[in-house]
């Protein structure tokens, strides 16, 4: 149910007219490479990835996380 959830998401982001570019796992969390214009960010997989949809978090806040 997770993967179909962020796969929906992810076509959200693209219908915003978002990039998607590849996926990986780091620290065992899903991350993927977002991209709109010049900004860009490994986005985490659940929560920010609909956050990033729904308008609620930039690229830009994700990428200066400390």
């Amino acid at each position: 149910m997770q993967n179909a959830s962020n796969n929906a998401a992810l076509e959200v982001l693209k219908d915003q007219g978002f990039e998607i570019g590849k996926s990986a796992i780091q620290d065992g969390q899903g991350l993927v490479r977002i991209r709109f214009r010049d900004d860009s960010a490994l986005v985490e997989t659940g929560r920010d990835l609909w956050e990033l949809a729904a308008g609620r978090l930039t690229l830009d806040e994700i990428a200066h996380r400390p």
